[in-house]
């Protein structure tokens, strides 16, 4: 079958308002570069990272209503992997029975709650921001995801993968002539035929 690895922040869930915790009353511009701080100052990256830390991820919303039913028609002809980087300092909890880090039943929560189908064991957390590792263990055939660092990854080893670059992911933009791209995942799926 078919397998996607596909990214949540910034791909399927809409990461700007913890950017903007940051910026309290200044005016917020987004991320120029992958690394917080080298496009902001520090006491706005340490803001945007504490964020990121504190649960605030868990409740982004996906960047468009209508992405269950994309996602769903995705699942129903491929098999599909949520792949993140996410952390979380929270203990592992209790769910039906067994113990799970609490940043997978996080995912799994907001997943749910947003009416995006996931099963616990679709959810993988990489230990390494390009991912690689989970890619070649799941053996995925595509990958969608924002990040440059996976992108260019994927790109060196050959991994089918189409990248999600708005106008306000600057940070990528200078991988748009090198593979395949769209604005939001309903471009990225048709840039790839999916």
């Amino acid at each position: 079958m078919y397998k996607i690895a596909i990214d949540l922040d910034n791909t399927i869930f809409n990461i700007e308002p913890i950017y903007k915790n940051g910026f309290k009353n200044l005016i917020y511009y987004p991320p120029q570069t992958w690394d917080l701080f080298k496009c902001y100052p520090k006491k706005i990256a340490l803001e945007i990272i504490e964020s990121f830390k504190n649960g605030d991820l868990f409740k982004c919303k996906p960047f468009y209503d209508d992405y269950p039913e994309l996602i769903r028609d995705l699942r129903y002809k491929y098999k599909l992997y949520y792949v993140t980087t996410r952390q979380s300092a929270q203990d592992p909890v209790i769910f039906n029975g067994k113990q799970i880090p609490s940043v997978v039943y996080n995912t799994y929560k907001q997943l749910t709650y947003n009416c995006i189908k996931s099963e616990l064991s679709d959810i993988i957390i990489s230990k390494d921001q390009d991912k690689l590792d989970s890619f070649k263990r799941l053996d995925v055939n595509c990958v969608i995801d924002d990040s440059p660092i996976v992108i260019e990854k994927c790109l060196e080893n050959k991994i089918d993968c189409v990248m999600i670059s708005d106008d306000n992911m600057h940070y990528n933009h200078y991988l748009r002539t090198k593979t395949a791209w769209g604005k939001n995942l309903h471009e990225a799926c048709k840039a790839k035929g999916l």
